[in-house]
């Protein structure tokens, strides 16, 4: 669809395969549950994508759920959640058209206008009626639900510098916003560092809670788009805590 825009299979397979390596170490759902919520997430999926059909926007899969559709004709085995992608024309349309078009069971979350609460700068549509709490958000005011990702793409410089300077600028836009949004480490602390991690983490995020939510995501989207319109050769999503060099 895009010729802009790659997925890098064999390189994403190698890291996901190191991943699920470590998740079959790890009893989080059963095999049941785990169907049940790939299930729902699937149903969410249709749903955007009627949406999408019906309003001519584009959208593609991402991460582990494109590679996903191309080696297992579905989810990953051990995949609890479902990654789609926008250019930030498409993401903006979907963004405004989904509050009216989704069903009464699914919820649009975005770091936008009343969403405050939110602790990602990137959407999510929920599943009312179900639970999907990580414990660094749990103590967070927000809709909980299970969801699928919607990321936004944006074009990235060609220079370099220039890419290297946008990317460590959002990078750290993206820690500022996640301190002040999100009150506590990943994971319960096992250990006493981690319970001092823990500790300084909700002592910045106390302190945080004075930065201004409307200034820092004008900051986060003034630099994101930055590109837009200007004719680059790629597409990235700029969320994410690595930069792709290959394209």
């Amino acid at each position: 669809m895009y010729n802009k825009t790659s997925i890098l299979l064999k390189k994403l397979y190698l890291q996901i395969k190191e991943v699920g390596e470590l998740m079959n170490d790890l009893t989080i759902y059963s095999n049941e549950e785990l169907k049940k919520i790939q299930e729902i997430e699937l149903k969410c999926l249709k749903e955007i994508i009627h949406i999408c059909e019906e309003e001519n926007i584009e959208y593609f899969l991402i991460g582990g759920s494109a590679l996903g559709a191309v080696r297992h004709k579905g989810f990953i085995p051990w995949d609890d959640d479902i990654d789609i992608g926008m250019t930030r024309d498409n993401y903006e349309k979907f963004l405004k058209v989904a509050p009216n078009k989704l069903s009464e069971i699914y919820y649009l979350q975005t770091p936008y206008g009343k969403g405050k609460n939110n602790p990602y700068f990137y959407s999510k549509v929920r599943i009312n009626g179900t639970q999907f709490v990580e414990y660094c958000n749990r103590k967070v005011n927000m809709h909980h639900g299970c969801y699928v990702d919607v990321f936004p793409f944006d074009e990235v410089p060609d220079n370099e510098e220039d890419n290297i300077n946008q990317f460590n600028d959002i990078q750290k836009l993206i820690r500022k916003f996640n301190l002040k949004q999100t009150p506590d480490i990943s994971a319960e602390p096992k250990k006493m560092r981690d319970c001092i991690k823990s500790l300084i983490r909700r002592i910045i995020h106390f302190l945080f809670k004075f930065i201004s939510y409307d200034k820092l995501v004008d900051d986060l989207q003034n630099t994101f788009t930055k590109y837009n319109g200007t004719n680059q050769e790629a597409y990235a999503c700029l969320n994410f805590p690595e930069r792709k060099k290959s394209m």
